[in-house]
């Protein structure tokens, strides 16, 4: 939370993140006399870090591997559960 008026924000926009649109920074009250470009630099490298990537979508690729081959199975599954039946009846 923050508590009273003199506090002092970076603001970042267009972080080039997939997940943030806007960054705001929070700087500490002993820390305000740093040159801005050391601001914005420490506050991208922070936006970096904790950024989801490459992690993120290689997780939903082998996620949707997984889901389209049990989709599968389970068609492959009931097709010759649905013909074994049709062979009881008229075999």
């Amino acid at each position: 939370m923050v508590k009273g008026c003199q506090r002092q924000i970076v603001l970042l926009r267009g972080t080039g993140s997939e997940l943030f649109e806007e960054a705001y920074f929070i700087l500490k009250p002993e820390k305000t006399s740093l040159p801005p470009a050391r601001m914005i630099t420490e506050a991208n490298r922070i936006i970096e870090e904790n950024t989801l990537r490459g992690k993120r979508q290689v997780n939903l690729r082998s996620r949707r591997h997984g889901e389209r081959l049990l989709f599968f199975l389970l068609g492959l599954l009931s097709g010759s559960t649905f013909l074994g039946i049709l062979w009881l009846f008229w075999g």
